[in-house]
């Protein structure tokens, strides 16, 4: 049973605006050991928030949102649900949208994203839906009220994951990204060919 696959970054943004979780759209992006150069979530370390209930709000902490990435299938089927014509990574705050990983949202923490610059990507974990992106789909589409009520949870597992540098480097739109699954064998069940 293979442990890795192959995918394709559709688009790379930066987040620069304070007060948003919007993200811009760049034909690259850059890593440091601190995440993506100019984003404002890069850092070694972040403030304790509901995200975080284990901690007292405001602890500092281990930055494990350095990068945040969703995939272009899972957007599309959240749109779908939400009877709308599409989401937008950049609306999510996402960093980077990929094509062609099967359950993306699902991919288990230590999976490693490997790019053609040498760049590395480790998963820390799922990213939830929160009621700040559900603002902001909404925001896009004034006329559909049924969205707040309903993004969290149709958005729920499409939402993407959230990740850490292990190796600096460019990621462009059109790289292709090696994923290497840890042996995990509910997963790599997803990968064997039917049959």
């Amino acid at each position: 049973m293979k442990n890795s696959a192959t995918g394709t970054i559709v688009s790379t943004a930066i987040g620069k605006t304070h007060g948003t979780w919007v993200s811009t759209r760049q034909p690259k992006i850059s890593l440091s050991w601190e995440g993506v150069i100019g984003d404002l979530h890069a850092g070694y370390q972040r403030k304790a928030d509901a995200r975080a209930p284990y901690y007292p709000r405001g602890t500092a902490m281990r930055n494990e949102r350095q990068v945040t990435l969703v995939s272009e299938e899972d957007l599309e089927a959240a749109a779908h649900d939400l009877e709308i014509p599409l989401i937008e990574p950049e609306w999510l705050g996402s960093n980077l949208m990929v094509r062609g990983i099967p359950d993306f949202s699902y991919l288990l923490p230590t999976t490693r994203l490997v790019f053609p610059s040498g760049a590395v990507l480790v998963v820390m974990n799922e990213n939830f839906p929160c009621s700040q992106v559900r603002d902001t789909v909404q925001g896009e589409y004034p006329h559909l009220p049924h969205i707040a009520s309903s993004f969290i949870k149709l958005a729920m597992h499409r939402r993407g994951l959230i990740a850490c540098v292990e190796v600096p480097g460019d990621i462009s739109a059109s790289d292709e990204m090696q994923v290497e699954v840890p042996r995990n064998w509910g997963w790599l069940k997803r990968l064997a060919p039917a049959g």
